[in-house]
């Protein structure tokens, strides 16, 4: 249920609207949020985004891929 109301909720308004660089981190195991959702949030960015793919992570990448996510904030902190 939540895989479908993620994919059919449209943010293409409020992310046409980012102005600053964004770094997506993502699990390509991720199930309550497929890859398919960051590609197009990336898309959907007027900028585009880095788009990190992490193989074998899920969707807490925080917990399963740390130094991913610290290198993204790193990335834009420089």
């Amino acid at each position: 249920d939540i895989l479908v109301k993620v994919l059919s909720e449209d943010y293409a308004e409020p992310l046409s609207q980012v102005k600053c660089p964004v770094e997506l981190v993502w699990g390509d195991n991720d199930t309550a949020a497929p890859l398919v959702v960051a590609e197009r949030i990336r898309d959907a960015l007027p900028n585009g985004a880095h788009l990190v793919v992490c193989p074998g992570a899920g969707h807490l990448t925080p917990m399963s891929v740390p130094n991913e996510l610290r290198a993204a904030i790193e990335r834009l902190r420089s």
